[in-house]
C-alpha cells in the first residue's frame, strides 16, 4: 500500500523530429513530364504466339529445379530464356533453355550480358557492374547443375557477339 503523495513528473516533452524529405535527382536528359496524358484506345494486337511456350517454361522450370540457376531465385521471380533465340532456330527443347531472374533474363536478350560456354559462368557489360551492386555481386557466378545438360552450342553465338563488344 502506497502512503506517499505523487507529483507529476516534470518530464519534458521532446519536440516531434521532422524527417527531410528526399530530393529526386534531377533528370539526366531535357524531358518533362506531362500532368495528364490523353486516354487512348487500346490497338488491338495480331501477333503470333508460339504454341510450345508454355510446356517449354514448364520443361526448363523443371530441369532447372524450378530456380534460377544463378541467383536461386524462386520461379515467380523467373522467366524461361532461350539459349538461342527462337526466330534463330533455337527450338523450344529444355537443352535450349534456362530459368533466369527476370531482370537478368531482359540483359541476357538485349546482350548486356552472357554466359561463357567453357566455364558456365555469368558475364555482365563493364559498366552495369559498376552501376549496380546487385549485378557486380553475382558476375562471374558460375551456374548451378541442371537436372540434365544444356546444349552448350546455343550460347556460343550470344557469347562471341559479347566478346566481340567488349573488345571493340
Amino acid at each position: 500500500m502506497f502512503l506517499g503523495t505523487w507529483e507529476e513528473p516534470n518530464a519534458v516533452k521532446p519536440e516531434p523530429v521532422v524527417a527531410e524529405e528526399p530530393q529526386a535527382e534531377e533528370p539526366r536528359a531535357e524531358r518533362s513530364l506531362a500532368e495528364e496524358r490523353e486516354h487512348k484506345e487500346d490497338v488491338p494486337f495480331y501477333g503470333r504466339r508460339r504454341r510450345d511456350q508454355g510446356k517449354f517454361r514448364e520443361d526448363v522450370m523443371l530441369n532447372c529445379g524450378g530456380r534460377c540457376v544463378y541467383t536461386n531465385a524462386i520461379a515467380v521471380r523467373c522467366e524461361a530464356a532461350h539459349l538461342k533465340a527462337h526466330a534463330r532456330k533455337g527450338g523450344a527443347s529444355f537443352k535450349n533453355g534456362l530459368l533466369l531472374r527476370a531482370d537478368i533474363h531482359k540483359l541476357f536478350d538485349a546482350g548486356l550480358c552472357a554466359i561463357d560456354p567453357h566455364t558456365l559462368k555469368l558475364w555482365f557489360a563493364p559498366d552495369l557492374v559498376k552501376k549496380d551492386a546487385d549485378l557486380a555481386a553475382i558476375d562471374g557466378i558460375t551456374m548451378r547443375k541442371t537436372l540434365l545438360p544444356i546444349n552448350k552450342d546455343n550460347i556460343e553465338d550470344r557469347w562471341d557477339a559479347f566478346v566481340k563488344i567488349l573488345l571493340a
